[in-house]
């Protein structure tokens, strides 16, 4: 049977968009809410048994309390196996004491399918007779010169059988831009070293594979779920990904975002290039 997994990152819960009107703030941040309440429903009806989220479910540590309500509530609402919650470096878990997680535990300790993983340390499942072992790298700070997966290959050589999944956040060298070497850079080289089938990664808003399906990949970046700037050109991005065995076998990206940002920069010489911008306005989707 294979094990299905959806993973999603970057959601950026509580990002306030002070630059826009109200109204429009308000729509776009309960956008970020929708978008993960199609992400979730798109996993009920794909009976995944993992919805992973691999860093930054929140904007930062001083997200209010509702929101922090409201985002538990839409995890929840998955029907899998487990919902896996792994810190980034927006919403960092710094110590036992971090207020935002406190919170978080408060509101889904009474749903035994949520687990918040903070420590260097495998959590194992298992689905139907088939062990699959989870290695969390969480963030314990907003930046950091060193990556967190250190530790996993050397655990990982500890199992010899079983479906071997990592979850880290931060950039991937060759994909992201870390010119100061402050999010927890990592290497291709030693992500496929840790001797896992495939890491679930945060933090780069682009997602990764490039190629919209496949049948194997060393690593996937999910992309934030929907559009949050003029610099997201995707449409929201989060992977549907099937294991067999010890092996990725398929995945297919999935666009759960309904809105979209778009710049338009005529240049103006005429009333002519005044009425070609005014129907290319009237064009759009007003609703998205």
């Amino acid at each position: 049977m294979p094990i299905r997994i959806i993973h999603t990152a970057d959601n950026h819960i509580g990002l306030p968009f002070k630059q826009y009107p109200a109204d429009v703030a308000a729509k776009l941040i309960e956008e970020r809410f929708l978008a993960l309440e199609r992400l979730v429903a798109e996993a009920n009806s794909r009976n995944a048994h993992f919805f992973v989220v691999a860093g930054d479910l929140f904007d930062s540590p001083r997200v209010k309390k509702e929101d922090i309500d409201k985002a538990a509530a839409v995890l929840r609402s998955f029907d899998g196996v487990a919902a896996i919650v792994v810190p980034g470096n927006h919403d960092h878990f710094a110590n036992a004491e971090t207020e935002l997680w406190k919170r978080f535990r408060r509101a889904t300790e009474a749903d035994a399918g949520i687990d918040l993983l903070v420590e260097p340390a495998v959590k194992t499942y298992d689905v139907e007779g088939q062990a699959v072992h989870f290695f969390p790298c969480h963030c314990p700070s907003k930046t950091g010169a060193e990556p967190t997966i250190g530790w996993v290959a050397e655990a990982a050589s500890q199992f010899a059988t079983g479906l071997k999944i990592g979850i880290a956040h931060g950039n991937v060298t060759g994909l992201g831009l870390d010119a100061e070497g402050q999010y927890f850079n990592m290497e291709p080289a030693d992500l496929e070293a840790a001797g896992l089938a495939t890491w679930l990664l945060g933090h780069i808003h682009v997602p990764f594979p490039t190629s919209a399906s496949g049948d194997q990949a060393p690593y996937f970046m999910a992309g934030t779920h929907t559009p949050d700037s003029l610099r997201c050109r995707h449409a929201g991005s989060a992977w549907s990904i099937e294991c067999e065995a010890d092996r990725v076998a398929r995945y297919e990206r999935l666009a759960p975002g309904k809105i979209a940002f778009q710049r338009l920069e005529p240049e103006l010489l005429s009333a002519d290039d005044v009425a070609d911008l005014i129907r290319a306005c009237e064009a759009l989707d007003a609703g998205s």
